[in-house]
């Protein structure tokens, strides 16, 4: 008991010594995407991805019989679908890091997989603003995330225009 005491002690009076960043100062962004990467992409066709989570749903009935109603992908999709995910990233730092995390993963997988009955998904990964930063909002700290950064990401990085190249080209291999 004495060592844990002696421990915490020393540890409540030993200095700590800050860092060449402040708590003030974010931390620098993730590198920007590169939508030719397949690594970029949360969901995109020709890739084992969280969109391929198993769609099959049960069905309620009025009389409160059940049963199961099996997925299937199309086969021979007529056009394709471009998923960006909500707010979800439990990064610590004010934008996403561009590693999908488990967050990122369940939402494409629950929202964005069933679309796949229909069309190809695509879904980017985004430097979004983060759970961690909105909070620090709503307590009033003040505002270091990027959402300009996100949103540039998404429309103007590749996300949107390598879509509508896609529909033009129509390549198997996109993007």
């Amino acid at each position: 008991m004495r060592v844990y005491l002696a421990a915490a002690a020393l540890a409540a009076t030993t200095p700590v010594f800050a860092s060449a960043q402040t708590a003030d100062t974010p931390p620098a962004p993730a590198a920007a995407p590169d939508y030719g990467k397949p690594e970029s992409w949360l969901c995109r066709p020709g890739k084992v991805d969280p969109c391929d989570a198993n769609q099959d749903a049960t069905v309620i009935k009025a009389d409160g019989s059940r049963s199961t109603e099996k997925f299937s992908a199309t086969s021979d999709p007529k056009f394709d679908c471009f998923y960006v995910y909500p707010t979800v990233s439990n990064d610590p730092t004010p934008n996403s890091d561009m590693v999908a995390g488990p967050e990122e993963d369940s939402v494409a997988a629950f929202q964005a997989g069933r679309f796949a009955k229909y069309c190809r998904v695509f879904a980017p990964l985004y430097r979004q603003v983060t759970i961690a930063a909105l909070r620090a909002k709503l307590i009033g700290k003040p505002d270091t995330s990027d959402r300009a950064m996100a949103y540039h990401d998404v429309k103007e990085r590749g996300g949107v225009s390598r879509l509508r190249q896609s529909r033009a080209r129509r390549r198997a291999d996109w993007p």
